[in-house]
């Protein structure tokens, strides 16, 4: 299969996940804004935060690397998985322990402290998945993916209603919370190793082992210094917002940072559809390679533009149609979190590149510099502005981070024609603004479908997509039909 396909066949898989997810977990937040008051959704979205930042140091970017390293040498696939586990293992222990501390240091109340150690065992086993889906990943299996994302939504909605159902309260809804991600890890380290490959894990030779794979922990720190930089970036305000504002501040810019995060997929798929396609090529074709992230970036860029452009122009409508009147003041700040998720979402096309050409370490270095701007914007805009301040030091920092990623691209990895990808599609998203904003005055249900076809008729007109990116959508169209088959290991056509 060529990389057209290989590439178009793992986003399709990955595109479903994540839409299954994202649209199961936004409808979640949206039952359980509903079912707490304004300020325990605000303590909801700073546990949250809290716990996400904390426990993305449980996996240290092993994930990533795994999928990398299994790619190019499967024979140690075994090996890598068990000391991954091990080592996720002594990292998750003291990061729970540091949220029962922190619980007691914030003087939470009983029902508050329990909640946040729920929350941090919850995203514990969550990322425990992610390491798992590693494997997955790094045998282009991602239709497994579906099926994972699917029982972790089943879960979460059905343990909810359950809780509702028997008035378990305020700790009920976090004991299922909880879990929720119990029965999601048990029934992910079943499929991997039924599926794919047993975790190695000897005890006469456990230490050996562990010394063995230092490497890939020494390789995998710059993605999780990254990954936690991303972490601590994406959740920063809320984390903050509690001290600098108000608990009811935070949930008003959590209900919009939910509910973004809902929409923007495809490029997060293409990213984690393309980092075993671009770690074989840089191996093996450096040309190929570039016109292989271009393409992608290109499909990237077209799909996310007219996602963007609703979330501004239609911000109100989506939030009175999603929440009630309390949330009404989330339309300012979902505008500007539009933006920058489209920032951040290619930025992870671009770090997965660069993570797959051995330069992670820079990856790192412009995380960081991202993160202490964006540190830096939160205490200066938040207290002016609120939610709409922190929401606009979000897409300052990306914005900034997006540029030194693709400057990095563009010296240390491949040199892109940055103007055949950009300009048509933006020139085609200007068309859609245009539109919606003409068509203000219809309904949120006439408007959308009206510019959504002027921005197709634009692309249409201005020949956006070529025959090497009609062949990524044909092939993504074609593999869905994939569902329960193997993809050979070198058919002679891009499509199945």
């Amino acid at each position: 299969m060529t990389w057209i396909g290989r590439i178009a066949r793992n986003a399709s898989f990955t595109l479903t996940a994540q839409v299954v997810s994202r649209l199961l977990r936004m409808f979640y937040l949206i039952l359980l804004a509903r079912q707490l008051s304004a300020a325990d959704f605000g303590f909801y979205n700073f546990g949250f935060s809290l716990a996400l930042i904390l426990t993305s140091l449980s996996n240290l970017g092993l994930e990533t690397m795994i999928v990398r390293e299994v790619v190019r040498c499967q024979e140690r696939a075994s090996s890598y998985l068990g000391s991954a586990l091990l080592f996720k293992a002594l990292l998750s222990l003291p990061i729970v322990g540091v949220l029962a501390l922190l619980g007691i240091w914030l003087d939470y109340s009983a029902p508050r402290q329990v909640a946040l150690l729920l929350i941090g065992l919850g995203l514990v086993l969550r990322e425990l998945v992610e390491l798992l889906m590693g494997i997955i990943r790094a045998h282009q299996r991602m239709e497994w993916e579906i099926a994972l994302t699917a029982a972790e939504g089943v879960l979460l909605l059905a343990s909810f209603a359950l809780a509702v159902l028997a008035r378990a309260g305020f700790t009920g809804l976090f004991v299922a919370y909880a879990l929720t991600y119990v029965g999601q890890a048990l029934l992910a380290l079943a499929l991997v190793s039924w599926r794919f490959v047993r975790p190695a894990i000897s005890r006469v030779a456990l230490w050996r082992q562990m010394r063995d794979d230092l490497a890939l922990l020494r390789a995998s720190a710059p993605v999780g210094v990254a990954n936690f930089a991303g972490v601590l970036n994406n959740n920063g305000a809320t984390l903050l917002m509690p001290f600098i504002r108000d608990e009811v501040e935070t949930g008003i810019y959590g209900a919009a940072f939910s509910l973004v995060k809902g929409f923007l997929l495809l490029p997060r798929s293409l990213g984690i559809a393309a980092l075993p396609v671009f770690s074989r090529l840089y191996l093996s074709s450096r040309e190929s390679l570039r016109a292989a992230f271009e393409r992608a970036f290109k499909v990237a860029w077209v799909g996310i533009l007219p996602v963007s452009i609703a979330t501004w122009a239609l911000a109100a409508p989506i939030i009175r149609l999603l929440y009630d009147a309390r949330y009404e003041s989330a339309a300012a700040p979902l505008r500007f979190l539009g933006l920058s998720f489209t920032a951040m979402l290619l930025n992870t096309l671009c770090a997965n590149l660069l993570i797959a050409a051995d330069e992670q370490r820079i990856a790192s270095v412009a995380r960081t510099i991202s993160i202490a701007l964006n540190l830096v914007l939160l205490l200066v805009l938040t207290p002016l502005r609120g939610a709409v301040g922190a929401a606009l030091a979000l897409l300052i920092s990306h914005t900034l981070l997006l540029a030194l990623v693709i400057y990095a691209i563009q010296t240390r990895v491949c040199a892109c024609r940055w103007g055949e990808i950009l300009v048509k599609p933006t020139l085609a998203g200007i068309a859609c603004l245009l539109a919606l904003y003409a068509l203000d005055r219809w309904s949120l249900w006439l408007a959308a479908p009206a510019a959504a076809a002027v921005y197709v008729a634009a692309l249409v007109a201005l020949r956006v997509i070529g025959a090497s990116e009609w062949a990524l959508i044909v092939a993504a169209w074609r593999s869905m039909g994939r569902w329960r088959r193997r993809a050979p290991a070198s058919p002679p056509d891009v499509g199945p």
